[in-house]
């Protein structure tokens, strides 16, 4: 199938963020600043966090403190071959503010969104980009109070 359009990239970019959105684990990570933040009440709610605490655009918070990790969904270096989009990343961006970062699991709540984004995204497969692939970890420190990860995962055998 050939993908002439942004339009398609758009669409897949907002699904992988539903995606996200539909891991109750994750979402109480992302909402909640305890550190047993998986021992706090679910969430039925998700879809609220999306321009709360998920982003499908980069975003950067102000310097006061939120308690929760922050999330951003991206889709980068998309390439046109031919009239053809033959490669591209998906990018997911996790941070927290310093005071936030400590939990009761033994890791820092990145490490918990890095975990559990991995195992819904590497692998994962969208309608016309294919399949996800794990490309990139990188550190994020997205100002003097805001530390984090960034993910990329390339989008392979597009169809």
């Amino acid at each position: 199938m050939e993908i002439a359009r942004l339009g398609e990239i758009i669409a897949y970019k907002n699904r992988m963020t539903d995606l996200i959105l539909s891991d109750s684990d994750l979402c109480k990570a992302l909402y909640y600043g305890e550190n047993d933040f998986l021992d706090q009440p679910e969430r039925s709610d998700s879809a609220a966090l999306l321009y709360s605490k998920v982003f499908p655009y980069p975003f950067v918070p102000g310097t006061e403190a939120s308690t929760g990790m922050f999330l951003t969904v991206s889709a980068e270096e998309f390439a046109k071959v031919h009239d053809v989009y033959n490669s591209g990343l998906l990018s997911v961006s996790l941070f927290a503010h310093r005071d936030s970062q400590a939990t009761a699991y033994g890791c820092t709540r990145t490490d918990y969104g890095m975990d559990r984004v991995d195992r819904l995204l590497n692998q994962a497969k969208g309608s016309g980009l294919g399949e996800l692939q794990f490309n990139a970890m990188n550190s994020l420190t997205v100002n003097e109070q805001y530390y984090g990860v960034r993910l990329q995962y390339k989008c392979v055998d597009f169809r």
